[in-house]
């Protein structure tokens, strides 16, 4: 009886272990950047770092709000990844039934996949030039385009998994009832797929969200997002670690808010969907 209620105990500890420290790993920055955020200038450039702050102030917060429009960023950030999102689930998802219901899966697989893989960097400066050229650099319009060329390969990759999941005889008996394609599309695959919409949908907005290179580069004055924002933080002459740290939690706070409230969603959906396996 010891001996089968201590392998039990060995068991429970090999796999919570490793389970401990990854969540420490990945837990650390956050908490850091926190941290950070409410330290003190003192205890912001201390050494050794100092893990747990003696005072804390919004003073770093204060900051970030009177030396930049942070206002402006925010809502440049809210209309670039509601729009990618609202646009990559329209056509990902009309596009990925389409792929399944004309049996194009295999075909058209490798090509959605091979423009995730295609690396960013080598399509900037043909956008660039190609957007210059249209009078579409520095708009919204240009930072949408280009996120939708990753976002909506993206969509279809998922939702394709979803749609091959449903099953036929519902959409068969509303065909033999006079109802449309599309009206199947509408009103039986959609809702069905419900899950993996807004799991596309999340992980669609929280990619646009943290995009930098596109926002440096794509966006103007007028249009930077939040990503770009916190790079005008970092100066050649003095690295101000609490602004800095207060910035990126103010990029990173809505996200976490956002995955934790939506997170039963998102489990569901990544093991029923087109990411399983």
């Amino acid at each position: 009886m010891n001996k089968k209620w201590g392998g039990r105990i060995r068991f429970r500890y090999y796999l919570w272990a490793p389970l401990i420290l990854i969540l420490v790993v990945e837990l650390f920055p956050i908490y850091w950047m926190t941290t950070m955020a409410l330290k003190s200038p003192a205890d912001a450039e201390a050494y050794p770092p100092i893990l747990v702050p003696s005072t804390l102030t919004l003073d770093n917060f204060k900051m970030i709000f009177k030396t930049m429009p942070f206002g402006r960023y925010t809502f440049n950030s809210l209309i670039v990844a509601l729009g990618t999102t609202l646009i990559s689930i329209l056509f990902g998802v009309s596009a990925a039934y389409g792929i399944v219901r004309t049996g194009s899966q295999k075909r058209l697989g490798m090509t959605i996949l091979f423009s995730r893989i295609v690396p960013l960097l080598i399509c900037l400066i043909p956008w660039f030039k190609f957007l210059a050229s249209l009078r579409l650099a520095n708009t919204y319009t240009a930072l949408i385009a280009t996120h939708l060329v990753t976002s909506v390969p993206l969509v279809i990759w998922i939702m394709v998994g979803f749609f091959e999941d449903l099953d036929k005889e519902f959409e068969e008996a509303a065909l033999a009832d006079g109802c449309s394609r599309f009206g199947c599309f509408w009103r039986i695959a959609v809702p069905l797929a419900s899950q993996g919409i807004i799991v596309s949908s999340l992980l669609t907005f929280i990619m646009s969200w943290n995009d930098f290179i596109r926002a440096v580069i794509f966006a103007g004055p007028m249009t930077r997002t939040l990503p770009a924002a916190i790079f005008n933080v970092m100066t050649f002459e003095n690295m101000e670690w609490g602004p800095l740290a207060a910035a990126g939690f103010l990029v990173t706070f809505p996200m976490i808010l956002v995955t934790l409230g939506l997170q039963r969603y998102i489990v569901a959906g990544l093991t029923t969907g087109g990411l399983k396996g």
